[in-house]
């Protein structure tokens, strides 16, 4: 089953596809930064990922979710791996997919910043 936060009709929409597609548990998450000197973007979000995406050295632990000061959320760097980046999108064209390949790169977590490029850094604050 796949949810997704602040009512993201189309991110659900996305990780259903993409977990129906490949059998694994996708990550929802925004594109945030864009270091074109590493070739690398940042995605965060609410922490809303599934335990089976954490970081297998590293783990996940609770938290406190970073805008609202208020809540549960999971902590945790994502696994080093091959990754999919899938977005379903609407526009007044009509709709449209993102698809793109990457490696999320076995990197510490250091501070709050959860490492895991394709190249992505998750930041919760």
């Amino acid at each position: 089953m796949v949810s997704s936060c602040e009512s993201d009709i189309h991110g659900s929409v996305s990780m259903f596809i993409l977990q129906q597609l490949t059998g694994s548990a996708p990550y929802l998450g925004d594109m945030v930064h864009v270091n074109e000197a590493s070739n690398s973007v940042v995605f965060w979000h609410c922490g809303a990922g599934a335990y089976s995406l954490a970081h297998p050295d590293q783990g996940a632990r609770p938290g406190v979710h970073p805008n609202r000061k208020l809540g549960f959320t999971m902590e945790f760097g994502l696994k080093p791996g091959r990754v999919t980046m899938f977005r379903v999108g609407y526009t007044p064209e009509g709709y449209r997919l993102l698809v793109m390949r990457g490696n999320a790169l076995d990197t510490p977590q250091a501070l709050q910043w959860y490492v895991c490029r394709s190249g992505t850094r998750n930041r919760h604050q």
